[in-house]
């Protein structure tokens, strides 16, 4: 095996899995943490800025040019668009 092989053998190629389940159900969060007792997957948890930076690509942070039109704004936070 000459080194660019070994070089393309190390490349990898990852994938991401978002899951969603009810955190009250004990055989979910049971077979959750099994799976990552297993040691074959990683696990990166999102930290404070990374969730702000969802909300402004999502469009769920809104300016307000003056304090005047803030009322504005309000109809917004309440509907279900938000």
């Amino acid at each position: 095996m000459n080194m660019q092989t070994a070089v393309k053998a190390r490349k990898s190629v990852t994938d991401s899995i978002t899951l969603e389940y009810n955190k009250d159900n004990p055989m979910a969060k049971m077979t959750l943490d099994y799976i990552i007792n297993l040691g074959v997957f990683q696990v990166r948890r999102k930290n404070a800025i990374d969730l702000a930076l969802d909300d402004v690509r999502n469009g769920r942070v809104h300016r307000v040019a003056n304090p005047k039109n803030i009322l504005n704004i309000f109809p917004l936070l309440l509907s279900s668009k938000f």
